[in-house]
């Protein structure tokens, strides 16, 4: 059996652990989930989903439009839960921001390629993609749309010679991706 300190010890143990942000102890909450160096009581993960429910929501009402594209709205989530440039007009912004963490990015996953490490390669190009995403919300810039003429234009290299180290190339008459008409469209609200 156990001894009184054994059950005292035990039961301060128990009391002890509350929630580190609303102090509610262990025996008043549903659960409490034990982090590294801190607890949280299920109601205030449940409030703290509220809130960036509440913070999305407020963003969404200001106008901020969502991307046609689920990674970059995923981005978008991302930075309007992180208090991050989120454009609403297609405009250059964070450009030295922007430009280091694509720099960094990149070079990482050109770094994983020439070495050989599929685990960094995918890791590196994903982390690339959020960051350009990212570059896209703050922008202000739905890259969906530019994404599909480039995507046109690019299948309209199927006729065109090929280099030696395999990259298709353009063919006589073929034309560039008209981003410079997509986006006065996107500044006019027309896209």
């Amino acid at each position: 059996m156990f001894d009184d300190h054994t059950t005292q010890v035990a039961l301060t143990e128990l009391t002890a652990r509350c929630c580190s942000f609303c102090a509610q102890p262990q025996t008043a909450t549903r659960r409490l989930i034990a982090g590294a160096a801190a607890y949280i009581c299920a109601d205030c993960v449940d409030f703290s989903g509220d809130l960036f429910e509440q913070k999305r929501i407020e963003s969404a009402n200001r106008g901020t439009r969502r991307a046609g594209n689920s990674m970059q709205r995923m981005v978008q989530v991302f930075h309007e839960v992180m208090e991050q440039t989120v454009g609403r007009t297609p405009e250059i912004r964070d450009a030295d921001l922007r430009c280091t963490l694509i720099e960094e990015e990149v070079s990482e996953t050109l770094t994983a390629i020439r070495n050989g490490d599929m685990v960094g390669a995918i890791d590196g190009m994903c982390d690339a993609l959020y960051v350009i995403f990212g570059t896209a919300v703050a922008f202000g810039v739905d890259l969906q749309p530019y994404f599909e003429e480039v995507q046109r234009t690019n299948l309209l290299k199927a006729a065109g010679p090929v280099r030696a180290d395999g990259k298709r190339q353009k063919p006589p008459g073929w034309t560039a991706p008209d981003i410079a008409g997509l986006l006065a469209r996107e500044r006019q609200g027309k896209l």
